[in-house]
């Protein structure tokens, strides 16, 4: 089901209009911000969804966002939002982070041969994912903090729960050295969040 503008869906009308609105205000702080995302956005609440959230683009130039019940429930749509749509604004501005045919040519080199596995498969999109991350929260984390949505203190608490500090267990060697070099990797982006945006451990 869509609206003919920027909307939510969601299995009851509370959490419907509960997205609109945070829709709505995140849409208006973007732009204050410089970043307009443009129409053609929807977003839906999924509330079974294991992860916090995620935007995908539809056909032509339409995204959607969506997110999970349990950032609604834990008050975190509003940054949830606000990161998605960056992620938009960074699809939209073709910018290199988030250029498909760039990241299809530089993964399919690094896979050919060598990506046989599922796991591996997964570990390869998820570091993908962090490179699309930071270039996001680069618009994001700025807003949400000028917004008031988040204290300093709330941002290094959030980029330190990313930090792995168990290495990986498993009779499969090869698998421990992927797990172990996506830990690596993981809490290296955790790091370079928290400099990037300004932010003490």
């Amino acid at each position: 089901m869509k609206t003919g503008g920027p909307g939510a869906h969601a299995g009851d009308g509370e959490t419907n209009a509960l997205a609109t609105e945070a829709f709505r205000v995140a849409a208006k702080r973007m732009r204050d911000a410089g970043f307009d995302v443009g129409g053609r956005v929807e977003v839906l609440v999924e509330p079974a969804l294991e992860v916090g959230g995620y935007s995908i683009r539809g056909e032509g130039d339409r995204f959607r966002i969506v997110a999970s019940g349990r950032a609604v429930r834990a008050g975190r749509l509003d940054g949830l939002l606000l990161h998605e749509m960056s992620h938009i604004y960074r699809m939209r501005t073709n910018h290199p982070s988030h250029d498909s045919k760039i990241i299809e040519e530089a993964t399919s080199r690094v896979a050919e041969g060598v990506v046989t596995e599922d796991y591996q498969r997964k570990i390869l999109h998820d570091l993908v994912n962090n490179v699309e991350d930071l270039y996001a929260d680069d618009i994001a984390f700025p807003i949400i903090r000028k917004s008031g949505l988040m204290k300093d203190t709330q941002v290094s608490a959030l980029f330190q729960e990313w930090v792995e500090d168990r290495p990986a267990e498993s009779q499969d060697a090869t698998r421990v050295r992927w797990e172990n070099a996506w830990s690596l990797a993981n809490n290296a982006r955790a790091i370079a969040e928290m400099e990037r945006q300004g932010v003490a451990g």
